[in-house]
C-alpha cells in the first residue's frame, strides 16, 4: 500500500479538492490552472509566509509540499486562509501522516494553522484510517482519468473559486 501512496499521479493538495469540487480536482490535474491570479491563493501563500523561519519550510516529499515541519516535536504544520474546507485539510494532513509512517519517520501529529479564525486543530497518526485515504486516492485517480470534467455540482462553492469564469462563461 506505501507504493500506491507514492505512485499517485495527485498531489496531496490536489487530492484535497475532492471534498471541495470534483471538477476542480479534474480540471486542475488535467492541467488546466487558474489560481496564480486568485486572492484567495495569494491570502494562503501569505498566511505561510508568516511561519517560524527556524522551522523546516516547504518540506518536498515526493509529490507532496509540507508547508513545515517540526522534527524534534514529531509534527508537521499546515496553514490555510480559512477552516472553510476543513474536511479537505484533515484529509491532506491525515496523508502526509500516513506517508511519514509508511517512510519510518516518526511524525505522529499534525497541526492545521487557520488564518481567518487564528485556530488550530490538531491530528494524530493514531486517529487516520488508511484504508479510507486509500479510497479517497483510487476514487480521485479514477475521477482524473474521466474524458471530460464532471459537471457543476449543485450548491459549489463557485463564488470565490479561481475557476468560476471559466466555469460560468
Amino acid at each position: 500500500m506505501f507504493e500506491f501512496l507514492l505512485l499517485s499521479k495527485i498531489p496531496p493538495s490536489q487530492l484535497g479538492y475532492y471534498f471541495i469540487c470534483k471538477r476542480k480536482l479534474w480540471l486542475v490535474a488535467n492541467g488546466i490552472e487558474q489560481e496564480q491570479h486568485s486572492s484567495i491563493v495569494q491570502l494562503a501563500k501569505l498566511a505561510e509566509a508568516t511561519v517560524n523561519l527556524r522551522k523546516t519550510k516547504n518540506l518536498k516529499l515526493f509529490n507532496a509540499v509540507i508547508d513545515w515541519v517540526e522534527l524534534r516535536n514529531n509534527t508537521i504544520h499546515e496553514y490555510k486562509a480559512s477552516d472553510k474546507y476543513s474536511e479537505a485539510s484533515r484529509f491532506q494532513c491525515n496523508y502526509y501522516l500516513l506517508l511519514f509512517n509508511r517512510m519510518g519517520c516518526p511524525v505522529d501529529t499534525a497541526v492545521i494553522h487557520y488564518k481567518a479564525t487564528n485556530k488550530t486543530e490538531t491530528l494524530l497518526l493514531a486517529n487516520v484510517v488508511e484504508s479510507e485515504i486509500f479510497k479517497i486516492i483510487e476514487a480521485a485517480e479514477q475521477l482524473v482519468l474521466q474524458e471530460t470534467p464532471p459537471g457543476i455540482p449543485k450548491g459549489a462553492p463557485c463564488k470565490h473559486c479561481a475557476f468560476f469564469d471559466f466555469c460560468y462563461s
